[in-house]
Formats: C-alpha cells, structure tokens, sequence
C-alpha cells in the first residue's frame, strides 16, 4: 500500500537535500594547495637557515682575519721597535751604539750618588729610585740585600757621603763596565766614624725601548773594599 505522505524533498525544499564536499577541501578550505604551501614554508626556512650559516661563517672569518692581522701588526711593531734605541734624556729613537760617553757618565753618576750619599731621612726614597734602573734579577737581590741596612741607617741616625775620585767605563760588545774608586764617610748621630775605601762595580746595558724599563739599566752591582777588588783582578 503506497504512502500519499508528501515529504521535504517532494516538497521542492533544498536544506533537506544531502550536501555532498567538493573534492579536496575541508570545512571550507581547499586542501589541494597545502602542499605547496608546505614546500614555500620549507623552502622558506631552508633559506632562512643558508643565510644564518653563510652569516656565521662570515663573522668566524672576519674574526679570524682580525685576530690574525692584530698579531701580525703587533709582531712588526715589535720588530721595528726592537730595531730603535732611546737616547737619553731626550728619548729620541737611534741607532744602537749612537749613545753618547756623557749620556753614559751622566747615568753612571747619577746612580752612585744615589748609592753612596745617603741619611736616614731619604735612602728609602734613594734606593728606591735605583732600583728601577735595575734588571728584574739584581732589583730582587739588591732589595733582598738593603732592607736590613735602611733599617739600621734609619734606627742610628747613619749618614753616609760618598766621593769618587775615578771612574772608568768601558764598553766590550755592548756591556758598559763600570768602576769606580770612591771614599765613604760614615757619621752616625752627627759623630764622624771615619773613612773607608771603597770600589764600585758596574754592568750596564742599553736596552731597547719597552714600556716600563729604562733604555739603561743596570745588571750587576759590587761595592768591595780596594783591597778585595785588588785580589780579585790578580788572580
């Protein structure tokens, strides 16, 4: 027995009728160019991360190159100044051996004087102040060596004066052998103590400039008695 009922698709009605996708497409949105979006987005990234890596190893280069060129300039720097001497006192750059005898007998003065002539009031200050013309070796022995006797200048009041009646220098390859035959003077308290001999030995050398020495300084330093230096130089 057939049913008369009318139903919604008799009816003409279209949201009763079943909707069917269109191929490749989801909830609205087509499906088929998201693999081509998928492969720019790769490709995208991909030279993203060419160019980070081709910036990296430019910086690792130019910092090679930098770090390279520094050293290089710092090692001719050093040659070319290794090549220089300063003269004294004017520190005007010359040629090796060009340092004048009085330039030498000026600073080889100025040293004894400072050695010998002294009181308690300024041998710290003295001493102190030969010590940088000093290599590092003799600065620590000769510092070693006068603490004790600045102790015992400053306690006793001891004033000592020093007069060089010679000084001989001279120089064997590079080496400014110095001596020097002196008389001290010993007051203690003001009272006079007498006089002693004394010779003065001295090693000096010109150095090159560098950042912190002297270009003359001193490598070795003896203070003997005439007797003492005249048994030494007969053997």
């Amino acid at each position: 027995m057939r049913s008369n009922m009318i139903g919604p698709i008799e009816k003409g009605l279209e949201a009763a009728r079943i909707q069917t996708p269109k191929v490749g497409t989801y909830e609205g949105h087509d499906l088929r160019v998201l693999p081509e979006f998928i492969s720019y987005k790769a490709a995208l990234i991909k030279e993203k991360l060419i160019w980070r890596n081709i910036s990296f190893l430019m910086g690792l280069m130019f910092l090679l190159v930098a770090i390279f060129s520094g050293g290089t300039i710092s090692s001719l720097n050093e040659r070319l100044r290794l090549k220089e001497y300063i003269s004294l006192p004017d520190f005007v750059a010359v040629s090796p051996q060009s340092i004048s005898d009085e330039e030498i007998k000026g600073f080889v003065e100025d040293f004894i004087d400072k050695l010998g002539n002294y009181n308690a009031l300024n041998v710290e200050k003295n001493y102190l102040r030969l010590s940088t013309s000093m290599s590092n070796k003799l600065r620590m022995k000769f510092e070693l060596e006068s603490s004790d006797l600045i102790n015992w200048i400053k306690e006793e009041n001891v004033t000592e004066t020093l007069q060089c009646r010679k000084t001989e220098i001279v120089e064997v390859d590079g080496v400014y052998k110095v001596v020097a035959s002196c008389s001290k003077e010993t007051y203690v308290n003001r009272e006079f103590l007498g006089v002693k001999g004394q010779i003065i030995e001295m090693e000096v050398k010109l150095l090159p400039p560098k950042k912190g020495k002297k270009p003359l300084q001193v490598f070795d330093l003896q203070r003997i008695t005439p007797e003492g230096f005249k048994a030494k130089n007969s053997k």
